[in-house]
């Protein structure tokens, strides 16, 4: 199966760690005839506009100004987006301490910086967040206290019911 040059720039784009090799991907990639507004849609479907922004940063590509613009745009509202749910993050996290529950976050914030270093590379929509399951009423309710409502395992199910379906996930 061959993919698209589109989605060989993109793939060659979210390479990391930044290195010579990237670099490299990058312009040959970027070396053929180039849908640019395709490029773009792929970017954005897969969700890796920071990695794309930050690989054509760093190939000294010349691309052409609308789509140079665009993904600009798109990285910087991504940085702006990740910075928000990582202050939210902080803030629940804050709330956990308070109420003396552990809690550990996966994904989102937490894995940008352990993958990345930064927020700015990778886009989350969700805070997702793990709680031992004999705490799992506390924090439900501090959550809810928090403005949210828990979604999975769904709220209508009774403590009892929680306590039989955790232990086979």
């Amino acid at each position: 199966m061959a993919f698209s040059p589109e989605f060989r720039l993109a793939a060659a784009c979210a390479m990391w760690p930044p290195s010579d090799r990237r670099i490299e991907a990058i312009r040959v990639a970027a070396a053929g005839a180039l849908d640019w507004p395709r490029f773009l849609r792929v970017a954005l479907r897969h969700r890796v506009v920071g990695l794309v922004h930050d690989g054509l940063t760093r190939a000294r590509l010349d691309l052409p100004p609308a789509i140079a613009q665009k993904i600009g745009a798109q990285s910087t509202q991504l940085v702006s987006e990740s910075l928000a749910m990582a202050a939210e993050a902080l803030r629940l996290q804050r709330l956990f301490d308070e109420a003396d529950l552990p809690v550990l976050f996966v994904k989102g914030a937490s894995l940008a910086m352990l993958a990345f270093g930064t927020l700015g590379l990778s886009s989350g929509q969700a805070i997702d967040l793990l709680v031992p399951l004999e705490t799992l009423p506390a924090a439900s309710a501090l959550v809810a206290r928090a403005g949210y409502r828990r979604f999975d395992p769904p709220l209508e199910l009774s403590d009892a019911q929680l306590r039989l379906l955790l232990p086979m996930r």
